[in-house]
């Protein structure tokens, strides 16, 4: 099982995001999800959470965050901010989950599902039936592609909202306090 890791993680060492996140996006996130309202950072916490396994679509979202942010008094560029702050905490998200596959790739530990004690968690199947080596190698390089997907997906959608909001950003930040 450790050189299936061991291979597995060879190779997706070497696997690339086609697109990356933008400098600039991710310095906006990190300089504005600390001092934005706490109802605000919560929403940015949530909403990316659900992102997570999910076809992204800004435009729907910006839609959707409209309605929801009204009661804030948010409107304008202060909505597409706060859609970039998600979609780059959905990106960090999706880097934790990608690289905390990674490390169990190559420690050999990975997990399909779950029990109550960590320690007696091993790969199942839908019937409660150990899966094979190859199974669980499968699963998990299926998640990893998934998972690089989705991150250049997030990258896809994001940057064209930034250069929106760019010039805009500690306007937006002092909106959002």
């Amino acid at each position: 099982m450790i050189a299936c890791g061991t291979i597995a993680a060879t190779h997706i060492l070497r696997a690339q995001v086609p697109t990356t996140l933008s400098e600039d996006a991710l310095s906006f996130y990190q300089k504005a999800i600390g001092s934005i309202r706490p109802p605000l950072k919560a929403f940015v916490y949530k909403k990316s959470g659900e992102l997570c396994n999910h076809q992204i679509n800004a435009d729907s979202l910006r839609q959707h965050f409209k309605k929801e942010l009204t009661r804030e008094r948010i409107s304008g560029t202060d909505i597409e901010g706060i859609l970039v702050l998600v979609m780059v905490k959905a990106s960090l998200n999706t880097d934790e989950e990608l690289k905390g596959l990674v490390m169990a790739i190559s420690r050999g530990e990975i997990k399909i599902r779950k029990s109550e004690n960590p320690s007696q968690a091993v790969p199942v199947n839908n019937s409660g039936n150990r899966l094979s080596s190859e199974a669980v190698e499968d699963l998990a390089q299926t998640r990893l592609q998934n998972l690089m997907k989705q991150k250049s997906q997030i990258a896809l959608q994001t940057n064209p909202l930034f250069q929106r909001i760019s010039g805009m950003e500690d306007a937006i930040i002092n909106h959002l306090k």
